[in-house]
């Protein structure tokens, strides 16, 4: 049986790719965070890697290895963690965040250019 943090990792990961999926986006899950990005959503052609950590702390060369392949590959960076009872996202190119459900909501509504380029 998995130990306690790796299920609740799990499960976060879950959360967040069903919630995704279930708004539209096409996800995809790197099953064993054996990736840089623990899941690609794709929403009309736009790629987001999202890394979910539960606790929202990324160690320095985690964040270094995201934003380097983000770059290489065309991927908008995200942080989705749990802030209280709430999930967040956080943009790690401009620190810029929001609740999942905001973020969605400006991806849906074409008007995340805001919260990419701010």
């Amino acid at each position: 049986m998995p130990n306690k943090a790796y299920r609740k990792g799990y499960t976060f990961e879950i959360y967040v790719a069903n919630y995704l999926r279930r708004s539209g986006f096409y996800v995809v899950r790197s099953a064993g965070s054996h990736g840089v990005f623990d899941l690609i959503a794709i929403y009309h052609g736009q790629i987001y890697g999202i890394q979910c950590k539960t606790n929202g702390r990324l160690l320095h060369k985690e964040l270094t290895e995201i934003v380097k392949t983000a770059e290489k590959h065309g991927i908008i960076p995200f942080l989705a963690f749990r802030d209280k009872r709430r999930v967040k996202i956080a943009n790690l190119l401009t620190s810029e965040c929001v609740t999942l459900k905001q973020f969605v909501q400006q991806v849906v509504n074409n008007d995340l250019h805001v919260f990419i380029n701010a």
